[in-house]
C-alpha cells in the first residue's frame, strides 16, 4: 500500500486528476497494508492512463475475393513523453487497450467501427489509383497491393472520440500483429489469413489458366 500512496501522490501532481485524488484518499483512509483491491486497480488504470500512450495498427488485406478486409488491430502502448515506435512499445489488444482508458464496451465498438471504416477507405484508394496504371507501372500484370498497415491515433473532435491516420506502409506492417499472436497462441495466423487466402486463390487461378 505504501508503493501505491506513492505512485498516487506522484500521478496526482502529473494529472490533477480528481479521478487520481479519490483513488489516492481511498488507499490512505484503509488500513495500512490494507488497501482495498477496488482502489489498487482504479489507481493503476488512471496511472496508465496518464504515463502511458498508445497507437494502433489496422492490418488490411485484400482477400480471396479481391476485396479489403481488416485482419487484424493491435494496439503498440509506450511511454507518453516519447514517439511511439517498436521500439519502446508493447503489443496489446485494441479492446483491453479501450477498457483500460474507460471505454465502455458500446464506446470500443463505435470507436472499433470508425476505425476500420477508414483503413477499409485508404485500401479501396490504393486499388483504386493502382487500376489506373498499366502493368509495367504496376510491376507486372498481376501485380497490386495486397496488405498495408495503418498507424492511428484517437483525437477528440468537438467531444467525439475520431481516429486520425498519421502513418501508412506495406514493409513491417504486421510486426506487432505477429508478437501478439505469439502470446496469444489461440490468435496465431490471423493477420496473415487474407493475404494467405488470396495467394493460394491466385495459384489456383494461375494454374487453371495453363
Amino acid at each position: 500500500a505504501e508503493i501505491a500512496r506513492k505512485i498516487a501522490a506522484e500521478t496526482s501532481l502529473v494529472s490533477g486528476s480528481i479521478e487520481v485524488l479519490k483513488a489516492e484518499q481511498a488507499i490512505e483512509s484503509s488500513p495500512k497494508g490494507k488497501a482495498s483491491r477496488g482502489a489498487l486497480a482504479s489507481l493503476a488504470r488512471i496511472s496508465v492512463k496518464v504515463l502511458m500512450a498508445f497507437r494502433i495498427r489496422v492490418v488490411v488485406q485484400r482477400n480471396e475475393e479481391g476485396q479489403p478486409a481488416v485482419a487484424k488491430m493491435v494496439c503498440a502502448v509506450g511511454p507518453s513523453d516519447e514517439p511511439l515506435h517498436g521500439g519502446n512499445t508493447v503489443p496489446q489488444t485494441l479492446s483491453l487497450t479501450l477498457q483500460q482508458w474507460g471505454f465502455s464496451y458500446d464506446q470500443s465498438k463505435e470507436v472499433r467501427r470508425l476505425i476500420e471504416q477508414d483503413a477499409l477507405a485508404a485500401f479501396k484508394a490504393i486499388a483504386t489509383f493502382e487500376s489506373g496504371l498499366s502493368a509495367e507501372e504496376r510491376g507486372g500484370r498481376f501485380a497490386a497491393t495486397d496488405c498495408i498497415g495503418l498507424d492511428v491515433f484517437l483525437t477528440y473532435r468537438e467531444g467525439v472520440v475520431t481516429p486520425v491516420v498519421i502513418e501508412m506502409n506495406d514493409h513491417d506492417c504486421m510486426h506487432h500483429a505477429s508478437l501478439l499472436e505469439d502470446v496469444h497462441p489461440g490468435q496465431r495466423g490471423e493477420c496473415m489469413r487474407h493475404v494467405t487466402r488470396n495467394m493460394l486463390h491466385k495459384s489456383q487461378r494461375f494454374l487453371q489458366k495453363g
